[in-house]
């Protein structure tokens, strides 16, 4: 639970600068995914992820596009693939290169350059520290090479793997996950892999034509997450819905920079709950045509008039399911150890995620106290589906970071990107309650773009609970009425819904709290 502070703190505004989008050419497509590596840890998402970004760049016009699979993506095919790709697009073409598999980290080529003096590397199925296969991998220096011979282009690469770090949050032991699509190995051995020694290093290059989407932040792990009830990774789940069409929020058949930034960003920070930060550069602000969408089928849809919510995935360990189990309401039973949205420690009385989070402490195991929070996240994933596409440059971030926060800390949410004069905030507790955060006066308004900081303090009852912002032209009178007075899951996501029009904003963000140990 948080105490939110008595004053909310408004920032300064910020210009936004924005030019008119000139129509896209035509489009082309790289698209490498490896599941299966010969001495590295095998993964189970990245294949999927390239056939799903294939599907939705076909879908979105493509000219060509070229899918290198497991034991097709050598280094040979990937460079072959880029040669041949750069013989056919012409000047001014689109040309998406995506890769899906394990990165890695070693000591750089050249010494000097590398900030950090380490070179990021993709590592290909066949990657080996001895012999042949240490020539299956790609440098990012040598990467920087091949994009400044595509200057003629436009180049968004999609890198969702990562090279080093730690997950935002420790994953507790009881859930079973996916892994990550980072690769730690040792020393290489006769190096096969022959590069240029006077290859500079990516950063120092002049290539404004190439636009960079990553999984995560520098320091961060990407895992592999279930989506939709299969193994992907978030970024290339959002990228190809953008390619679909629900990044475009202003529905002109042009995806912008900044409707890609906006889309993926807060897309992937809510699926994997606020554990990845995807980062994309140049973080220029103006407005630049990346992909024509020939056509929109793909935007988001309008809000649903009804407030019903999708049944739940619930398993249980460390002991036997009570036998009310079975009997709650909007829950699928799933066997023990199996995936599941939940799992109820029935020994600890802890509920946790699939992402390995504690989200709830039960005081006692009984079946009205688990309804409570079953439709607290049955409630969630409804709003987290009303809000795809409806960030628009709203953003909602946690300060200090996305960790776990102790008792008594002092944190504060940051609201910013409004369009709309109308800001509500609302808080979902761990218990299930849905608590009206702002506005305290009902004719309270925000001028659009001026940031604000809601200051608050982590007290019980602990676990997750998620702030979820709304912006609109119009006060949405009846959902603050009603939140005024209390109100069930269902009756609050059905006013909500009625609530969202064309033009709202919407976001989630998600707090995780302990006891102080």
């Amino acid at each position: 639970m948080i105490r939110v502070g008595r004053s909310l703190a408004i920032a300064g505004a910020a210009a936004l600068l924005t030019a008119a989008p000139a129509n896209a050419a035509r489009l082309h497509g790289l698209v490498v995914g490896i599941d299966d590596y010969q001495t590295l840890r095998s993964l189970e998402a990245a294949v999927r992820d390239a056939d799903d970004i294939a599907e939705s760049l076909r879908r979105a016009g493509a000219t060509s596009v070229t899918v290198l699979r497991n034991k097709e993506a050598t280094r040979a095919a990937i460079a072959a693939a880029w040669q041949d790709l750069l013989a056919t697009a012409e000047p001014g073409d689109t040309v998406v290169f995506s890769y899906a598999g394990h990165g890695g980290q070693e000591p750089e080529r050249v010494a000097g350059s590398e900030r950090d003096g380490k070179d990021e590397v993709l590592l290909l199925g066949g990657f080996a520290t001895a012999g042949a296969g240490t020539a299956e991998r790609i440098l990012d220096d040598e990467l920087g090479t091949w994009f400044d011979q595509a200057k003629h282009l436009n180049l968004l690469f999609v890198a969702d793997s990562c090279h080093s770090g730690t997950l935002t949050r420790g994953v507790d032991p009881r859930v079973r996950t996916l892994g990550t699509r980072f690769a730690e190995y040792g020393p290489i051995e006769d190096d096969a892999l022959l590069l240029p020694p006077s290859t500079p290093a990516l950063d120092e290059r002049d290539q404004a034509h190439v636009t960079f989407l990553s999984a995560v932040a520098d320091g961060e792990l990407a895992p592999e997450l279930m989506i939709d009830g299969t193994p992907r990774g978030a970024l290339s789940w959002a990228f190809a819905r953008a390619l679909d069409g629900r990044a475009d929020a202003d529905r002109d058949g042009v995806l912008t920079n900044l409707e890609l930034r906006d889309f993926v960003i807060e897309t992937v920070r809510t699926i994997a709950e606020s554990r990845q930060h995807p980062q994309m550069l140049p973080t220029r602000s103006e407005t630049k045509a990346l992909v024509s969408l020939p056509a929109n089928e793909g935007t988001v849809a309008e809000a649903p008039a009804s407030g019903a919510l999708d049944p739940l995935s619930l398993a249980t360990i460390g002991g036997a399911a009570p036998g009310w189990f079975r009997e709650l309401n909007g829950v699928e039973p799933v066997p023990p150890g199996e995936p599941a949205s939940l799992t109820i420690d029935v020994r600890t009385r802890d509920v946790l995620s699939r992402h390995g989070d504690v989200v709830a402490r039960l005081d006692r195991l009984e079946a009205p106290v688990v309804q409570q929070v079953v439709d607290r996240w049955r409630l969630l994933h409804a709003v987290n589906r009303l809000g795809e596409g409806r960030a628009r440059g709203l953003a909602l971030e946690l300060k200090p970071n996305d960790g776990v926060h102790r008792d008594g800390a002092l944190i504060r949410f940051v609201l910013r990107g409004h369009r709309h004069p109308h800001v509500t905030l609302v808080n979902l507790s761990p218990d299930g309650a849905v608590q009206l955060i702002y506005p305290t006066d009902p004719a309270g308004t925000l001028p659009p773009l001026l940031p604000m900081a809601i200051p608050a303090t982590v007290s019980g009852p602990y676990g997750a609970e998620h702030l979820l912002a709304l912006a609109t032209a119009a006060p949405p009178d009846a959902l603050r009425r009603a939140l005024g007075r209390g109100l069930a899951a269902e009756d609050f996501h059905g006013l909500l819904a009625a609530a969202i029009d064309q033009d709202a904003q919407l976001v989630s963000r998600g707090l995780y709290t302990a006891p102080n140990q």
